[in-house]
């Protein structure tokens, strides 16, 4: 039997190249290896959610919902921002480092005969998938959450075929256009891939309106209902996430479990959703610090669609402020489009750079010198390169409010447990046991 060490190291290890982004483009492999794993993805209720923007938020909240009335719920969000584990959650929390290496160890032999078979061995996305569809039947979940990693139509996640499948699709924008394509109705028709037959949708009454079309046609096609949602209206002082752009999430997590329990037929419990709201804390979404010279922000607003919406929050929260902001993003974002949105707010501007322990040949930066001169074209000077040894004076000598944001595997860069930040701050992330 594997230990949780080498469990990781396994995955990594036997998966094949380029495929973090859980990018394939058939679902033949994963869905031969499923079947040999007796389909476990089909053993349970599943609401399967896609989007660009909120969608890991909307999928932590519909299942924290659910776990708040009762019900045991498996959750896989993508990408992991600290921890494996955030790909395999039970109840909101990790799954146990034992049973992570004991359901890994029951799949591997099946595993690795079929990557020896097969010329195309699976992805890291595919196996990782294929493992937390295992393990939410192995541990008989009465619901799975799941989120997609990339598009819909091809995603690994996309192998759920019960016709009772709740289909949940966040705000659609401009991203991953050199897979998905370079219009909202190209990356729609991906995202709408995740409706199947009879399937009821649930989307948000904000979706941009070409997105929306292609949301109603695909429903139409399927015989499957959608449900529009409107952003969440209640009383906001008591939630715990504060980014103004998640009330829209609350509002489609909202419908979505309202359409769950009428259909499952369970009472709604008014100080459930209360303590269900007000209990959620998400590693990266508007995460706030505290510290002597001010509040530290950091925010995973890795596309522009999202920078927008991150922004407007910051200007809602912090009026009179002025940000220094520290940046990295991924090479094939807009960055350039974000660095337009952050700088009207910018005191100062810090480029950086982000590295893993896995070094997927995908995951690659943008220059740091690029973002810089790129600042001075527009006219802005207070721009420079930020050396990742120089944070901590950065942190210390700050004032008014400090922004880490970009690309989520730059806040994984800076949330784990051998950073700066995470040692200094003995930050405590939700779901970590």
């Amino acid at each position: 039997m594997f230990t949780y060490n080498e469990a990781i190291d396994s995955i990594y290890k036997n998966s094949s190249a380029n495929t973090i982004d859980g990018v394939k483009y058939n679902l033949k492999n994963i869905l031969s290896f499923l079947k040999i794993l007796g389909d476990p993805q089909n053993n349970y209720k599943s609401i399967h959610i896609a989007g660009t923007s909120g969608k890991g938020s909307t999928a932590t909240i519909i299942s924290k919902l659910l776990v708040c009335h009762g019900f045991k719920v498996g959750l896989t969000l993508s990408p992991h921002i600290l921890d494996i584990r955030e790909r395999l959650m039970l109840n909101n929390q990790h799954i146990s480092k034992s049973k992570f290496a004991q359901y890994y160890s029951e799949i591997y032999p099946w595993l690795h005969k079929f990557n020896l078979k097969n010329a195309v061995p699976l992805s890291f996305f595919e196996t990782i998938t294929s493992l937390a569809f295992y393990s939410f039947d192995r541990e008989k979940v009465d619901y799975a959450v799941i989120e997609t990693g990339l598009g819909g139509t091809l995603d690994a996640t996309n192998t759920i075929s019960r016709v009772d499948k709740l289909s949940v699709v966040s705000k659609i924008g401009l991203d991953h256009t050199q897979i998905l394509g370079n219009s909202i109705r190209e990356i729609a028709k991906h995202k709408a891939g995740i409706i199947q037959k009879k399937n009821t949708c649930v989307t948000t009454a904000e979706q941009e309106k070409e997105a929306l079309k292609v949301l109603k046609d695909r429903c139409k096609v399927q015989n499957s209902q959608l449900i529009l949602a409107k952003p969440y209206n209640g009383q906001i002082a008591y939630l715990n996430l504060k980014g103004q752009y998640q009330l829209e999430n609350i509002g489609l997590a909202m419908a979505a479990f309202e359409h769950i329990a009428s259909h499952d037929k369970f009472a709604i419990n008014p100080r459930n959703i209360h303590f269900a709201l007000s209990h959620i804390n998400i590693p990266a979404r508007f995460t706030i610090i505290n510290h002597k010279n001010g509040p530290i922000i950091l925010d995973g607003a890795h596309n522009v669609q999202k920078m927008k919406a991150f922004t407007e929050s910051l200007v809602l929260l912090y009026p009179k402020s002025k940000f220094t902001f520290i940046l990295a993003f991924k090479q094939g974002k807009d960055w350039q489009g974000m660095v337009d949105l952050i700088r009207p707010l910018a005191l100062r501007i810090y480029a950086t750079t982000f590295k893993l322990d896995y070094e997927p040949a995908s995951l690659k930066c943008v220059a740091p010198e690029l973002i810089v001169n790129y600042c001075k074209s527009i006219g802005f000077k207070s721009a420079e390169y930020l050396l990742q040894a120089d944070l901590g004076n950065v942190i210390e000598t700050f004032t008014d409010v400090l922004v880490f944001t970009g690309s989520l595997y730059f806040m994984s860069n800076i949330l784990t447990n051998n950073s700066y930040l995470r040692n200094r701050y003995k930050i405590v992330i939700h779901g970590e046991t």
